[in-house]
């Protein structure tokens, strides 16, 4: 997905349970966490949760992406 600077990326897995990690894209492009700060990368077990979250760090304008690691199917909310 063509992430921006300004957007959310949610990362989401269900291999040993529930977890969506939420963290704002920093980089154009940016399609997973690495090289993030554990301060700077919030999980959540509630996708509810999570979305909520990201849509307050979300800038004006911006998209919130959502990036499934168990089937690489990615999503998009506005």
């Amino acid at each position: 997905m063509p992430t921006r600077v300004g957007d959310v990326l949610i990362l989401r897995t269900q291999r040993s349970f529930d977890v969506s990690r939420v963290a704002l894209v920093t980089v154009d492009g940016q399609q997973d966490l690495k090289g993030k700060a554990d301060s700077d990368v919030h999980s959540f077990t509630d996708e509810e949760a999570a979305v909520t979250f990201a849509r307050s760090i979300q800038a004006r304008g911006m998209a919130i992406y959502v990036r499934h690691l168990d089937t690489n199917a990615w999503s998009r909310f506005r």
